[in-house]
Protein backbone atom coordinates (compact mmCIF):
# COMPACT_ATOMS: atom_id res chain seq x y z
CA UNK A 1 0.00 0.00 0.00
CA UNK A 2 1.37 3.34 -0.95
CA UNK A 3 0.43 6.86 -1.79
CA UNK A 4 -0.07 10.06 -0.07
CA UNK A 5 -2.96 11.46 1.99
CA UNK A 6 -5.16 14.38 0.39
CA UNK A 7 -5.46 17.58 1.55
CA UNK A 8 -8.08 18.06 4.00
CA UNK A 9 -8.48 21.91 5.85
CA UNK A 10 -9.58 24.97 2.84
CA UNK A 11 -7.50 27.96 4.02
CA UNK A 12 -8.25 31.22 3.02
CA UNK A 13 -5.15 33.91 2.12
CA UNK A 14 -5.57 37.25 1.97
CA UNK A 15 -2.60 39.34 0.17
CA UNK A 16 -2.87 43.57 0.24
CA UNK A 17 -1.13 45.33 -2.04
CA UNK A 18 -0.81 49.22 -2.55
CA UNK A 19 -0.26 50.58 -6.22
CA UNK A 20 2.38 52.74 -7.19
CA UNK A 21 1.63 52.97 -11.30
CA UNK A 22 4.52 51.09 -11.74
CA UNK A 23 4.39 47.75 -10.71
CA UNK A 24 2.47 44.69 -12.49
CA UNK A 25 3.78 41.92 -10.74
CA UNK A 26 2.49 40.69 -7.05
CA UNK A 27 3.81 37.74 -5.57
CA UNK A 28 1.42 35.23 -4.03
CA UNK A 29 2.56 32.25 -1.69
CA UNK A 30 0.29 29.58 -2.85
CA UNK A 31 1.73 25.92 -3.09
CA UNK A 32 1.01 23.67 -6.52
CA UNK A 33 -0.95 24.85 -9.30
CA UNK A 34 -3.78 27.49 -8.50
CA UNK A 35 -6.23 27.95 -11.01
CA UNK A 36 -7.22 31.32 -11.92
CA UNK A 37 -10.51 31.45 -11.54
CA UNK A 38 -9.97 30.84 -7.81
CA UNK A 39 -8.79 33.94 -7.10
CA UNK A 40 -10.47 37.15 -6.54
CA UNK A 41 -8.69 40.56 -7.05
CA UNK A 42 -10.45 43.81 -5.48
CA UNK A 43 -8.53 47.23 -6.31
CA UNK A 44 -10.19 50.22 -5.03
CA UNK A 45 -13.31 48.66 -4.19
CA UNK A 46 -13.48 47.72 -7.61
CA UNK A 47 -13.27 43.30 -8.57
CA UNK A 48 -11.22 43.00 -11.14
CA UNK A 49 -11.82 40.48 -14.26
CA UNK A 50 -9.57 37.77 -14.93
CA UNK A 51 -8.14 37.09 -18.25
CA UNK A 52 -9.16 40.50 -19.06
CA UNK A 53 -7.84 42.77 -16.07
CA UNK A 54 -4.97 39.99 -14.88
CA UNK A 55 -3.83 37.23 -15.49
CA UNK A 56 -1.31 34.10 -13.26
CA UNK A 57 1.82 32.94 -14.15
CA UNK A 58 3.54 31.22 -11.60
CA UNK A 59 3.07 32.27 -7.96
CA UNK A 60 2.88 35.84 -9.25
CA UNK A 61 -0.56 38.05 -10.29
CA UNK A 62 0.45 39.99 -13.49
CA UNK A 63 -1.85 43.33 -13.95
CA UNK A 64 -2.80 44.19 -17.67
CA UNK A 65 -2.65 47.87 -16.34
CA UNK A 66 -0.97 48.53 -12.99
CA UNK A 67 -2.82 50.21 -10.52
CA UNK A 68 -2.82 53.46 -9.51
CA UNK A 69 -0.68 55.62 -7.10
CA UNK A 70 -2.63 55.95 -3.88
CA UNK A 71 -5.18 52.30 -4.74
CA UNK A 72 -5.45 50.17 -2.34
CA UNK A 73 -6.47 46.35 -2.75
CA UNK A 74 -6.62 42.54 -1.84
CA UNK A 75 -5.63 39.43 -3.69
CA UNK A 76 -7.94 36.52 -1.96
CA UNK A 77 -7.60 32.60 -2.61
CA UNK A 78 -8.17 29.30 -1.13
CA UNK A 79 -6.52 26.21 -1.08
CA UNK A 80 -6.93 22.93 0.58
CA UNK A 81 -3.51 22.21 2.77
CA UNK A 82 -3.06 18.99 4.62
CA UNK A 83 -2.94 20.81 8.31
CA UNK A 84 -2.05 17.47 9.93
CA UNK A 85 1.44 15.75 10.52
CA UNK A 86 2.89 13.33 13.17
CA UNK A 87 1.14 10.69 11.15
CA UNK A 88 0.85 7.03 13.34
CA UNK A 89 -0.73 3.96 11.45
CA UNK A 90 -2.30 1.28 12.76
CA UNK A 91 -3.77 -2.07 10.78
CA UNK A 92 -6.84 -3.40 12.27
CA UNK A 93 -8.58 -6.58 11.20
CA UNK A 94 -12.32 -6.63 12.46
CA UNK A 95 -14.67 -9.55 12.14
CA UNK A 96 -18.46 -8.52 11.64
CA UNK A 97 -21.55 -9.50 10.14
CA UNK A 98 -19.20 -13.00 9.36
CA UNK A 99 -16.87 -10.81 7.79
CA UNK A 100 -13.55 -10.11 7.94
CA UNK A 101 -12.52 -6.45 7.04
CA UNK A 102 -9.07 -5.47 6.58
CA UNK A 103 -8.37 -1.54 7.55
CA UNK A 104 -5.42 0.87 8.07
CA UNK A 105 -6.34 3.62 10.75
CA UNK A 106 -4.03 7.07 10.44
CA UNK A 107 -3.79 9.14 13.85
CA UNK A 108 -2.29 12.46 12.82
CA UNK A 109 -2.14 15.93 15.03
CA UNK A 110 -2.93 19.25 13.60
CA UNK A 111 -5.25 21.80 13.33
CA UNK A 112 -8.84 22.38 11.12
CA UNK A 113 -11.23 24.33 11.23
CA UNK A 114 -15.07 23.71 13.71
CA UNK A 115 -17.17 24.85 11.26
CA UNK A 116 -15.84 24.99 7.90
CA UNK A 117 -16.20 28.34 5.87
CA UNK A 118 -14.34 29.92 2.79
CA UNK A 119 -14.61 33.00 5.12
CA UNK A 120 -12.89 31.86 8.10
CA UNK A 121 -8.73 32.60 7.81
CA UNK A 122 -6.35 30.16 8.69
CA UNK A 123 -6.50 32.15 12.39
CA UNK A 124 -9.46 30.44 13.03
CA UNK A 125 -8.58 27.07 13.45
CA UNK A 126 -8.75 24.86 16.07
CA UNK A 127 -6.09 22.03 17.21
CA UNK A 128 -7.55 18.64 16.54
CA UNK A 129 -7.15 15.22 16.39
CA UNK A 130 -7.69 13.75 12.70
CA UNK A 131 -8.43 9.48 12.24
CA UNK A 132 -8.68 8.63 8.76
CA UNK A 133 -9.51 5.12 8.06
CA UNK A 134 -8.58 3.21 4.56
CA UNK A 135 -9.02 -0.13 2.89
CA UNK A 136 -6.23 -2.06 1.94
CA UNK A 137 -6.50 -0.75 -1.68
CA UNK A 138 -5.87 3.08 -0.38
CA UNK A 139 -9.63 3.70 -0.69
CA UNK A 140 -10.81 5.95 2.11
CA UNK A 141 -13.46 4.83 4.31
CA UNK A 142 -13.84 7.98 6.86
CA UNK A 143 -12.15 10.79 8.28
CA UNK A 144 -12.60 11.99 11.80
CA UNK A 145 -11.65 14.71 14.23
CA UNK A 146 -11.51 15.20 17.85
CA UNK A 147 -10.62 18.57 19.00
CA UNK A 148 -8.74 18.99 21.89
CA UNK A 149 -9.47 21.44 24.43
CA UNK A 150 -5.90 22.56 25.67
CA UNK A 151 -4.16 22.42 21.98
CA UNK A 152 -1.69 19.91 23.33
CA UNK A 153 -2.14 17.65 20.58
CA UNK A 154 0.13 14.82 21.30
CA UNK A 155 -1.56 11.12 20.29
CA UNK A 156 0.73 8.79 22.55
CA UNK A 157 -1.27 7.23 25.52
CA UNK A 158 1.18 8.25 28.12
CA UNK A 159 0.11 11.99 27.38
CA UNK A 160 -3.45 11.68 27.16
CA UNK A 161 -3.54 10.00 30.76
CA UNK A 162 -1.25 12.46 32.41
CA UNK A 163 -3.48 15.19 30.39
CA UNK A 164 -6.84 14.13 31.05
CA UNK A 165 -7.11 10.79 33.24
CA UNK A 166 -4.60 11.60 36.50
CA UNK A 167 -5.84 14.51 37.52
CA UNK A 168 -9.81 13.75 37.05
CA UNK A 169 -9.66 10.30 38.14
CA UNK A 170 -7.33 8.90 41.12
CA UNK A 171 -5.27 5.44 41.34
CA UNK A 172 -8.62 4.30 43.82
CA UNK A 173 -12.13 6.31 42.59
CA UNK A 174 -15.62 5.30 42.04
CA UNK A 175 -16.94 6.46 38.82
CA UNK A 176 -20.76 6.97 38.24
CA UNK A 177 -21.80 7.91 35.34
CA UNK A 178 -25.37 8.71 34.11
CA UNK A 179 -25.77 9.48 30.37
CA UNK A 180 -29.49 10.34 29.65
CA UNK A 181 -31.51 10.98 26.55
CA UNK A 182 -33.85 14.19 25.81
CA UNK A 183 -37.72 13.04 25.84
CA UNK A 184 -38.40 15.00 22.43
CA UNK A 185 -34.97 14.80 20.93
CA UNK A 186 -33.16 11.56 21.07
CA UNK A 187 -30.03 13.54 19.77
CA UNK A 188 -29.52 15.18 22.44
CA UNK A 189 -27.94 13.42 25.25
CA UNK A 190 -26.72 14.73 28.65
CA UNK A 191 -23.39 13.16 30.13
CA UNK A 192 -23.50 12.98 33.93
CA UNK A 193 -20.14 12.03 36.00
CA UNK A 194 -19.29 12.10 39.50
CA UNK A 195 -16.23 10.67 40.44
CA UNK A 196 -14.98 9.97 44.31
CA UNK A 197 -11.48 9.39 45.53
CA UNK A 198 -11.72 6.21 47.63
CA UNK A 199 -8.16 6.60 49.08
CA UNK A 200 -9.72 8.30 52.24
CA UNK A 201 -11.71 5.28 53.25
CA UNK A 202 -10.87 2.92 55.71
CA UNK A 203 -10.84 -0.78 54.64
CA UNK A 204 -13.87 -3.21 54.58
CA UNK A 205 -17.70 -2.58 54.46
CA UNK A 206 -18.70 1.10 52.92
CA UNK A 207 -22.48 2.45 52.36
CA UNK A 208 -22.55 4.12 48.68
CA UNK A 209 -25.78 5.35 47.51
CA UNK A 210 -26.18 7.15 44.27
CA UNK A 211 -29.48 8.91 43.56
CA UNK A 212 -30.54 10.33 40.35
CA UNK A 213 -33.60 12.84 40.49
CA UNK A 214 -34.65 13.55 36.78
CA UNK A 215 -38.00 15.39 37.98
CA UNK A 216 -35.71 18.18 40.00
CA UNK A 217 -32.55 17.78 37.72
CA UNK A 218 -29.70 16.43 40.34
CA UNK A 219 -27.48 13.49 40.80
CA UNK A 220 -25.93 13.00 44.17
CA UNK A 221 -23.37 10.16 45.82
CA UNK A 222 -23.82 9.40 49.33
CA UNK A 223 -20.93 7.56 51.32
CA UNK A 224 -21.65 5.89 54.70
CA UNK A 225 -25.31 8.20 54.62
CA UNK A 226 -23.12 11.43 53.99
CA UNK A 227 -23.66 13.69 50.72
CA UNK A 228 -20.27 13.94 49.16
CA UNK A 229 -20.96 15.56 45.61
CA UNK A 230 -24.16 16.63 43.65
CA UNK A 231 -24.41 17.73 39.86
CA UNK A 232 -27.25 19.34 38.27
CA UNK A 233 -28.66 19.11 34.85
CA UNK A 234 -31.98 20.40 33.05
CA UNK A 235 -34.81 19.04 35.28
CA UNK A 236 -37.70 17.35 33.44
CA UNK A 237 -35.57 17.26 30.38
CA UNK A 238 -33.88 14.07 30.46
CA UNK A 239 -35.29 10.35 31.06
CA UNK A 240 -33.26 7.40 32.76
CA UNK A 241 -33.59 4.10 30.53
CA UNK A 242 -35.82 1.67 32.86
CA UNK A 243 -33.24 -0.21 34.81
CA UNK A 244 -36.04 -2.20 36.69
CA UNK A 245 -36.90 -4.18 33.28
CA UNK A 246 -33.18 -3.90 31.82
CA UNK A 247 -30.01 -6.08 33.22
CA UNK A 248 -27.71 -4.21 35.65
CA UNK A 249 -24.12 -5.09 35.51
CA UNK A 250 -21.81 -4.80 38.49
CA UNK A 251 -18.22 -5.67 38.09
CA UNK A 252 -18.23 -5.58 34.34
CA UNK A 253 -19.15 -3.06 31.50
CA UNK A 254 -21.28 -3.51 28.69
CA UNK A 255 -20.65 -3.01 25.34
CA UNK A 256 -24.11 -3.28 23.30
CA UNK A 257 -27.70 -4.44 24.42
CA UNK A 258 -26.36 -4.86 28.08
CA UNK A 259 -23.60 -7.49 26.89
CA UNK A 260 -20.97 -7.19 28.90
CA UNK A 261 -17.63 -6.73 27.56
CA UNK A 262 -15.90 -10.08 28.19
CA UNK A 263 -18.67 -11.81 26.46
CA UNK A 264 -18.12 -10.16 24.01
CA UNK A 265 -14.16 -10.41 23.62
CA UNK A 266 -15.12 -13.98 24.97
CA UNK A 267 -12.36 -13.51 27.62
CA UNK A 268 -12.43 -12.97 31.61
CA UNK A 269 -10.85 -9.52 31.31
CA UNK A 270 -11.98 -6.46 32.74
CA UNK A 271 -14.12 -7.68 35.61
CA UNK A 272 -13.86 -6.11 39.21
CA UNK A 273 -11.46 -8.16 41.48
CA UNK A 274 -11.10 -8.59 44.82
CA UNK A 275 -14.67 -6.95 46.26
CA UNK A 276 -17.73 -8.04 47.82
CA UNK A 277 -21.18 -6.30 47.61
CA UNK A 278 -24.51 -6.89 49.79
CA UNK A 279 -27.26 -5.27 50.36
CA UNK A 280 -27.87 -4.53 47.21
CA UNK A 281 -31.35 -2.27 46.29
CA UNK A 282 -32.87 -0.74 43.10
CA UNK A 283 -35.76 1.88 43.45
CA UNK A 284 -38.14 3.80 40.56
CA UNK A 285 -38.35 6.69 43.08
CA UNK A 286 -35.64 8.67 44.56
CA UNK A 287 -34.92 8.49 47.82
CA UNK A 288 -34.79 10.80 50.53
CA UNK A 289 -31.77 11.66 52.83
CA UNK A 290 -33.54 9.93 55.78
CA UNK A 291 -33.96 6.74 53.39
CA UNK A 292 -30.74 6.70 52.55
CA UNK A 293 -29.48 7.15 56.20
CA UNK A 294 -31.69 4.28 57.12
CA UNK A 295 -30.14 1.86 54.34
CA UNK A 296 -26.65 3.06 56.04
CA UNK A 297 -27.38 1.79 59.58
CA UNK A 298 -28.69 -1.25 58.55
CA UNK A 299 -25.63 -3.09 58.72
CA UNK A 300 -24.13 -0.46 61.22
CA UNK A 301 -23.28 -1.85 64.73
CA UNK A 302 -25.60 0.36 66.93
CA UNK A 303 -24.05 0.49 71.06
CA UNK A 304 -26.64 0.32 73.80
CA UNK A 305 -27.55 4.06 75.50
CA UNK A 306 -27.61 3.59 79.07
CA UNK A 307 -28.70 7.07 81.17
CA UNK A 308 -29.75 8.04 84.51
CA UNK A 309 -33.46 9.64 85.80
CA UNK A 310 -33.13 11.40 88.91
CA UNK A 311 -36.13 10.03 91.55
CA UNK A 312 -37.39 9.58 95.14
CA UNK A 313 -36.04 6.39 96.64
CA UNK A 314 -38.13 3.26 97.27
CA UNK A 315 -38.29 0.28 99.05
CA UNK A 316 -39.35 -3.31 98.60
CA UNK A 317 -40.96 -3.21 101.98
CA UNK A 318 -44.40 -1.05 102.68
CA UNK A 319 -46.35 -0.64 106.13
CA UNK A 320 -50.15 -0.37 105.72
CA UNK A 321 -51.62 1.22 108.97
CA UNK A 322 -55.36 1.08 107.95
CA UNK A 323 -58.44 -0.58 105.66
CA UNK A 324 -60.65 0.89 104.24
CA UNK A 325 -64.13 -0.87 103.11
CA UNK A 326 -64.40 0.49 99.55
CA UNK A 327 -62.66 3.99 99.13
CA UNK A 328 -60.84 6.46 101.21
CA UNK A 329 -63.40 9.51 102.94
CA UNK A 330 -63.48 12.24 100.28
CA UNK A 331 -64.34 14.79 103.00
CA UNK A 332 -61.10 16.78 104.48
CA UNK A 333 -63.19 16.62 108.11
CA UNK A 334 -63.47 13.49 110.38
CA UNK A 335 -66.79 15.55 112.28
CA UNK A 336 -70.25 15.52 110.43
CA UNK A 337 -73.49 17.74 111.59
CA UNK A 338 -77.42 16.14 110.79
CA UNK A 339 -79.77 18.19 109.76
CA UNK A 340 -83.38 17.66 110.74
CA UNK A 341 -85.83 19.59 108.53
CA UNK A 342 -89.59 20.46 108.62
CA UNK A 343 -90.85 17.86 111.33
CA UNK A 344 -92.38 20.61 112.94
CA UNK A 345 -91.56 19.67 116.77
CA UNK A 346 -90.35 22.83 119.03
CA UNK A 347 -90.81 21.11 122.43
CA UNK A 348 -87.19 20.84 123.42
CA UNK A 349 -87.81 17.63 125.48
CA UNK A 350 -88.95 16.13 122.90
CA UNK A 351 -85.79 17.34 120.67
CA UNK A 352 -83.92 15.81 123.44
CA UNK A 353 -85.05 12.52 123.22
CA UNK A 354 -84.87 12.50 119.94
CA UNK A 355 -81.28 13.29 119.77
CA UNK A 356 -80.87 10.76 122.26
CA UNK A 357 -82.26 7.99 120.27
CA UNK A 358 -80.73 9.33 117.00
CA UNK A 359 -76.67 9.52 118.44
CA UNK A 360 -77.06 6.05 119.55
CA UNK A 361 -78.38 4.63 116.07
CA UNK A 362 -76.12 6.70 113.92
CA UNK A 363 -73.04 5.22 116.08
CA UNK A 364 -73.18 1.96 113.94
CA UNK A 365 -73.70 3.14 110.57
CA UNK A 366 -71.12 6.18 110.85
CA UNK A 367 -67.78 6.16 108.82
CA UNK A 368 -64.89 4.72 110.89
CA UNK A 369 -63.10 7.21 112.41
CA UNK A 370 -65.75 9.73 111.73
CA UNK A 371 -67.09 11.80 115.03
CA UNK A 372 -71.03 13.27 115.23
CA UNK A 373 -70.70 17.00 115.56
CA UNK A 374 -74.52 18.43 116.50
CA UNK A 375 -77.64 17.57 115.07
CA UNK A 376 -79.31 20.72 114.02
CA UNK A 377 -83.70 21.01 114.01
CA UNK A 378 -84.93 23.27 110.96
CA UNK A 379 -88.47 24.19 110.41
Amino acid sequence: MSGSLTSNTPITTVVNLTGNGRTRNYPISATGSLPLSSLRVVVNNTTLRPTFDYSLSGNSVIFVNPPLSGYFGNITYTQNRDTFTNSKISFISEFANSTYYDHVLFARAGATYKTLSNSVTSLSTSPAYQFLIYDTSGNQLSSTYYFTATGNTALTNTDYLREWVQDAYPDTNLNIKAVTTNIYDPTDVSLNEIVFNLSALDPGYHHFAVRFDSFHGYMSLFVDSRPVQTIQFTPRKYKFSNLIYRPFLVGSSCINNSLPLFKYLKKNVYLTENINIKNFYLYDTPLNDYDIVMHARQNGTIQDIHFDIPCGRRNYLEEIERYFKATLPGSKSTQYNVVIRNTGITDPAVQSAIEARITKTITNSAPAYSKLNKIKWVN
